[in-house]
């Protein structure tokens, strides 16, 4: 009789841990999925950080005037030895 009070309490027991092991799957699943979203957020927070970043750099005063230098000193007046009727060697 004594042994099968063991085994009943041997597979209680195994049922117990199996159900133990159910909801830890479970947690860790959870966790899984939540920790995947937070770094898909993230992801997305860095791409608009970075875009921001991006924006304000191209709208700054300064990169645009030096965007328009090129374009402004392309004018033969500004060509010191340049006259437009001589032609240049090529």
């Amino acid at each position: 009789m004594s042994t099968w009070v063991v085994v009943l309490f041997a597979v209680a027991g195994v049922r117990l841990a199996c159900v133990g092991c159910v909801d830890l799957q479970e947690q860790l699943n959870v966790l899984s999925k939540q920790v995947t979203v937070l770094l898909e957020r993230r992801k997305e927070d860095i791409r608009s950080i970075e875009d921001n970043i991006r924006k304000s750099i191209y709208d700054s005063p300064e990169l645009i005037g030096m965007r328009d230098e090129p374009r402004d000193g392309l004018g033969s007046e500004n060509m010191v030895g340049f006259n437009e009727s001589e032609e240049v060697p090529i």
